[in-house]
């Protein structure tokens, strides 16, 4: 990804970079493996690395400031620091469904927000196009989100708003 945004010129650019780390199985790099205690830790600090290249990139390219960045994960992890689990899926346990959500947008985000409200996945993409100053509601394009720009801002008052979980299968399931 690093090369690829080198590449790109003074374009316009959209990128989505997904880093499957850490996930099951755990397996980190070498050094990172020998450098931490679990292989979590290791993949955790790896996937952090590669995020830190990306973000020096956008700064050395002078695009950091203008850039729209969002930093999220599909699910947390429970390291089976519970009890183990019982049932066909991980029940809406807080460690696997409470996520990061992170933006980064400095012409329209305040510096320091914190949002503490249920928010959902669903709700980056029409985020985004309000960040981006395009209409919200489009029949072309019909969405399941809300935009949280004003949550973020601090113009609206925070909703119960509906969310599911899909779980994970226990090995056993």
């Amino acid at each position: 990804a690093v090369e690829w945004l080198r590449a790109r010129g003074s374009a316009r650019t959209f990128a989505w970079v997904h880093l499957f780390d850490p996930h099951e199985p755990y397996a980190p790099p070498a050094d990172y493996g020998r450098r931490f205690e679990s292989a979590y830790d290791g993949e955790v600090a790896f996937s952090d690395e590669i995020v830190g290249r990306l973000l020096a990139t956008l700064k050395a390219r002078d695009w950091y400031d203008r850039a729209t960045i969002v930093i999220t994960s599909d699910h947390g992890e429970g390291l089976h620091r519970l009890a183990p689990l019982h049932g066909p899926i991980h029940g809406g346990r807080e460690e696997i469904i409470r996520v990061p959500l992170v933006f980064h947008a400095p012409w329209a985000v305040p510096a320091g927000a914190l949002v503490d409200a249920q928010v959902r996945t669903v709700d980056i993409l029409p985020t985004l196009i309000e960040l981006a100053g395009l209409p919200a509601r489009n029949e072309a394009l019909p969405l399941s989100g809300t935009s949280l720009a004003p949550l973020i801002r601090g113009e609206a008052e925070s909703a119960v708003r509906p969310a599911f979980f899909a779980g994970h299968l226990n090995d056993d399931a």
